[in-house]
């Protein structure tokens, strides 16, 4: 595929409502994370006076580290659903314009498993900031405003590209579970 036809289709994705959402998602996170610096240090130095203060029946180690986690995982998925998106929905085209069943076929697989990661990026974006909600009492009408961002966008991802949930990637979908051993059968191998 020649660079300028690709470099087309990723505009003309680009355009599109949950590319925008994405991209309006990514610089709000850059934005809240700026802004709220001081207000993150501030925790962490609540949370290192609890633990000096060592208060029976606290856990401020926990609370640290669900913020920590809580901050690593919006970081890590804040840019990467909207390339995604842009991969997803630029890929769409290829199934309108391909005669050939083979690259129609591995267009629309790219174009689900792409739409995945996507939707498995939001999903753990969703939690995370609901997670940081909790811990931000403050920041929760903000953090809800963000909420529902991300939820408006799944739903647009999810009516673009409808069999994206249920794609199987290789390697990852498809490696069977271990079936979990009853309390009963751990008792019994000792």
């Amino acid at each position: 595929m020649e660079v300028g036809r690709r470099s087309t289709r990723w505009e003309r994705a680009r355009a599109l409502g949950p590319v925008k959402f994405a991209q309006q998602y990514g610089e709000w996170v850059t934005g809240w994370f700026g802004s709220h610096r001081e207000l993150l240090e501030d925790k962490t130095h609540q949370i290192e006076s609890a633990l000096q203060a060592d208060v029976a029946g606290t856990n401020p180690m926990a609370e640290f580290n669900d913020i920590e986690d809580a901050v690593e995982i919006v970081g890590w998925y804040q840019h990467q659903i909207e390339v995604k998106l842009v991969r997803a929905l630029s890929g769409l085209e290829d199934l309108d314009t391909e005669e050939d069943e083979d690259t129609r076929e591995f267009a629309r697989h790219d174009s689900d498993g792409s739409a995945k990661v996507a939707l498995i990026g939001i999903d753990r974006s969703l939690a995370a900031w609901a997670r940081l909600r909790e811990h931000f009492a403050d920041e929760r009408d903000q953090i809800l405003d963000t909420l529902v961002l991300l939820d408006r966008l799944r739903r647009g991802v999810e009516a673009l590209l409808p069999k994206a949930r249920s794609f199987k990637r290789p390697g990852f979908d498809d490696v069977p579970k271990k079936p979990k051993k009853s309390l009963r059968d751990q008792k019994r191998r000792r």
